[in-house]
């Protein structure tokens, strides 16, 4: 779709994001996509937040992970990380935070300006 509508300042990264994550500069990012293994979206999200820029917004897909982040004891271990990073988010106070409850949800995050 990228090709196909003709943007060019997109960068597609199609592999493991803990590995892809420890050899790419994020400085330069304004946007980042996150889908993939929810088990570790709070390792993930504690790289991003070393090496984002502060204007830079994360965007974790299947943030609600069919509910089972709502459950006192997660029943998949999926849905198990999605709330681990939640827990870590609603303490971090320097972070912007909305979850999106359309379709499986979306989490969006940015850093807080420091005016």
């Amino acid at each position: 779709n990228f090709i196909k509508n003709k943007i060019s300042n997109i960068k597609l990264i199609n592999e493991d994001a803990l590995t892809a994550l420890k050899d790419i500069k994020l400085n330069k990012f304004d946007f980042i996509f996150v889908d993939g293994s929810k088990i570790n979206y709070l390792k993930i999200f504690k790289i991003l937040e070393k090496k984002v820029k502060n204007k830079c917004t994360i965007c974790f897909d299947d943030a609600l992970y069919h509910g089972d982040i709502f459950n006192r004891k997660s029943n998949t271990d999926h849905g198990e990380g999605v709330k681990k990073l939640l827990n870590y988010l609603k303490k971090d106070k320097k972070w912007n935070k909305i979850l999106v409850p359309i379709s499986n949800g979306i989490l969006l995050i940015n850093k807080k300006s420091k005016n």
